[in-house]
């Protein structure tokens, strides 16, 4: 049975917010309702950035009366806006929706660069950077990538554990995608690193667990490669008749 976790673009049936806005008593409903509206597409850092229209569709508040809101969320301590110079980012780097962390208990520090960019995927579809970063823009080609690398970590899980990942980070596919390894090996270690975890009941591993290994492979590969092209030179200069040089 697919589920709409399984469909790229598409919304978390989910929201997550702090406990502690619900209790507080200063904010209004259709304010604890944009909250929500944001903790729709946070990533695990609170991190999130739906559009103004997004929030206007999800909430049903109008533009004017959301963005008198949003210094309220702030003023008590539910929600911090991100700073573009706090990641080397050039004004205007983030387009035109700002970059907000929901603060689940509200002395968070400020999110790293990985933990920014991991909450691309997870922002509407329309409202996504081309590439997953901190903001700054890419090639479509290498966002696709990208997914083709998720989609085939959660693969290999359900192949070997008979479910399928909902919520995924996704700095470890960007590595993946930018060392050139093929999504049809991040689906095979994936698979293949849950059924040995599974077999000795250690639960699932995580996907930078397995990207860590893939690239350790490719690094590998390399020096090998290095190691092993330099005497086959030196074999083609022996049959050639060349001196080596001195």
């Amino acid at each position: 049975m697919t589920s709409r976790f399984d469909q790229p673009g598409e919304k978390r049936p989910f929201c997550v917010v702090p406990i502690r806005a619900v209790k507080d008593r200063r904010l209004k409903i259709s304010e604890l309702r944009l909250l929500m509206a944001l903790g729709h597409y946070a990533n695990r850092a609170g991190v999130c950035w739906p559009s103004m229209k997004t929030l206007e569709a999800d909430t049903g508040i109008g533009a004017t009366d959301i963005a008198k809101m949003i210094p309220t969320l702030m003023a008590t301590g539910m929600l911090r806006q991100l700073n573009p110079n706090d990641y080397d980012q050039k004004k205007g780097a983030w387009g035109y929706s700002n970059r907000y962390q929901i603060l689940w208990q509200g002395d968070e520090p400020v999110p790293t660069y990985e933990e920014v960019r991991d909450a691309n995927l997870l922002q509407p579809h329309d409202d996504r950077d081309p590439i997953e970063g901190s903001g700054a823009r890419g090639t479509l080609v290498d966002h696709i990538d990208t997914r083709k690398h998720v989609e085939a970590f959660r693969a290999g899980v359900e192949a070997a554990a008979g479910w399928r990942p909902a919520e995924v980070a996704a700095g470890p596919a960007m590595a993946l995608a930018e060392a050139g390894i093929d999504p049809v090996a991040t689906r095979r270690q994936a698979e293949a690193m849950t059924r040995a975890l599974a077999a000795e009941r250690r639960g699932v591993p995580g996907f930078a667990e397995i990207s860590a290994v893939l690239l350790a492979g490719v690094q590998t590969s390399n020096v090998r490669e290095s190691v092993v092209h330099a005497p086959k030179q030196g074999k083609e200069r022996a049959k050639s008749g060349a001196s080596a040089p001195k």
